[in-house]
């Protein structure tokens, strides 16, 4: 998949920088209107005027300020920005072909029978592609960013969407499809914040959705799928309900390194002929932990994960639970004992802040698990390396759930047979640090160690702890636990 989505990037970058001429034109609300406003002091004063003017592969900037109407863009055109909060556009942007948006706002506070109300916020073209980044939008529409192209790429870049409920099918990203198993279309949402909607991102017909490092919170659904799809490393907490899985017809829903919390409802539900695979995801507090709801004998697998805490973990509806239907294995996970699972505490470090991550002695630190090479993110949920060594076996083993226990590197110290101890800190925590020389027997080193603020912190073991400098000991293990 990496290596699929660079590609893409580089042809487009080269398709760019061949054109022969590429036009900026500028856009201010004191703009002196002069065609083909080339120049930020002969700006026109609308977005549409410039985008009139604009060639494919020209690019329309627009200065702070609000701007409304609606918005359509030729075909290879770039809209940019000076950020969310300062270009606001109050009416909807209808793209071309291989259109851009980057660093606009767009919004709409007027009801459905207004004649100026937009429906879609930002609609796709048909074919080619769409790129939206660091953009924001909000209001009464009843779609965010709409594309129904049957070919082609949506990007959905470091953008927030948040209070889309208006309309019959609100729907904050709606991927949906035209012609069923005909479409050769990839949509990626990257790093986007989707907050407070009916429906944060809806899809059907479509076998190319990637959802990467988003955050979902405060929604009816955060995601709804009929179709194959990929969740990695995503924060799916305080909706309604989690994620949600119907009929794909085909290869089952990745969901993997993600946290699942706090959904009211449900963390994950199943329905339909929908299949699944489950890989290190941390399900906790909510209604229903992981919901199967069967008319047909799909099996799901749940590997590496922590399924716990919930009101009830794991519900089946349909038929019998069994490992029939749910192929669960290395995990902490509620009442289904065998295949090497647990079910005990997994010791989150402060769940009560919804702080998931693990304590030095949870049970879910460096559990044999086989399926961790075939793991697709090679980072956690916090950016650190999936593979880390937390102090309880081999280096090479995967903890369960969506955060793996970090100890990020060991130096020599400045004096013989000294060692320091350096991690990545946040600001206004402490540290309680931690040793042992058996891997069996851990001694605290001490209880609270400031922070170096919002960067990289460092502590030296002496020796003074054992008599014994760390490079002499036979061997010496660390931990560390951010104190609450």
């Amino acid at each position: 998949m990496k290596r699929i989505f660079a590609c893409c990037i580089a042809v487009l970058s080269v398709t760019w920088c061949a054109a022969v001429r590429a036009d900026t034109h500028y856009v201010s609300p004191g703009g002196s209107e002069e065609p083909p406003y080339l120049t930020p002091e002969t700006a026109a004063r609308s977005i549409q005027s410039a985008l009139d003017v604009a060639s494919p592969g020209d690019t329309v900037s627009a200065a702070a300020g609000d701007y409304r109407g609606r918005i359509a863009m030729g075909p290879a055109l770039s809209l940019v920005g000076c950020g969310p909060e300062a270009t606001r556009i109050w009416g909807a942007i209808e793209a071309g072909v291989d259109g851009k948006i980057e660093g606009v706002g767009v919004h709409q506070d007027c009801p459905p029978e207004d004649p100026a109300y937009a429906w879609v916020a930002i609609k796709g073209p048909r074919t080619g592609g769409l790129t939206v980044s660091r953009c924001r939008i909000s209001g009464t529409y009843e779609k965010g960013i709409k594309s129904m192209a049957d070919t082609g790429f949506v990007l959905v870049l470091e953008t927030e969407i948040r209070g889309i409920r208006t309309g019959l099918s609100p729907v904050a990203i709606s991927a949906e499809g035209t012609f069923h198993g005909l479409r050769s279309v990839v949509w990626v949402i990257d790093r986007c914040t989707v907050s407070d909607n009916a429906l944060a991102v809806g899809t059907s017909d479509l076998d190319g959705l990637w959802v990467t490092r988003s955050r979902f919170f405060g929604n009816g659904v955060a995601v709804s799928v009929w179709c194959r799809a990929s969740l990695v490393a995503c924060q799916i907490v305080n909706n309604a309900v989690g994620v949600s899985l119907g009929y794909d017809g085909g290869a089952p829903t990745l969901v993997e390194s993600c946290l699942i919390a706090g959904n009211t409802e449900a963390g994950v539900s199943c329905s339909e002929m929908a299949s699944m695979d489950l890989e290190n995801c941390t399900i906790t507090g909510n209604g229903r932990g992981l919901e199967l709801i069967y008319t047909q004998p799909y099996t799901q697998m749940a590997v590496g994960c922590i399924i716990w805490g919930n009101t009830q973990d794991v519900r089946v509806e349909g038929r019998e639970p069994s490992f029939d239907i749910l192929a669960v294995g290395y995990s902490d996970i509620g009442g289904w004992e065998g295949n090497e699972n647990i079910d005990t505490d997994p010791l989150f470090l402060d769940p009560g802040t919804g702080n998931f991550r693990l304590r030095p002695d949870s049970p879910c630190i460096d559990y044999d698990t086989p399926y961790a090479a075939s793991l697709e993110a090679a980072y956690d949920l916090d950016g650190g390396p999936r593979v880390a060594y937390g102090g309880k076996g081999d280096y090479r083993l995967v903890d369960m759930g969506a955060y793996e226990y970090q100890i990020n590197r060991l130096s020599p110290g400045p004096g013989p047979a000294q060692l320091t101890l350096t991690w990545s800190s946040s600001e206004r925590s402490t540290y309680s640090i931690f040793y042992t020389d058996d891997l069996f027997n851990w001694h605290l080193a001490i209880a609270s160690f400031p922070s170096s603020g919002n960067q990289t912190t460092s502590w030296l073991d002496d020796g003074s702890l054992t008599g014994v400098p760390p490079l002499l000991a036979p061997k010496r293990f660390y931990r560390l636990l951010e104190n609450p």
